[in-house]
């Protein structure tokens, strides 16, 4: 009992198949990762992460996390904070 023909064809099958199956595989995760949702997804899980990170710094510090209609001021209070600490900064260079 050798090779036969048949055993030559279904290794060549299997081979196309499985081919064709990585193949197909790999473009559909190239589509999805390069898509403008899978994208606009990455964004948002980094605003996320980074405005959760944000509010524990200032909750941590004393600040107020949220007021009603404050929103303006706690935006201004980072801004004169970070515009401070580079001024002082900058004094020692």
């Amino acid at each position: 009992m050798g090779i036969t023909p048949g055993d030559i064809l279904m290794g060549v099958q299997c081979l196309f198949f499985f081919s064709f199956f990585l193949f197909s595989f790999c473009f559909s995760f190239l589509f999805c990762l390069f898509s403008r949702d899978f994208l606009f997804l990455c964004q948002l899980a980094w605003w996320l992460y980074r405005t959760a990170n944000r509010l524990e710094r200032w909750d941590t510090r004393g600040l107020p996390v949220w007021r009603l209609g404050q929103r303006v001021s706690i935006r201004r209070d980072f801004f004169q904070r970070k515009v401070g600490v580079t001024l002082s900064l900058a004094r020692f260079h």
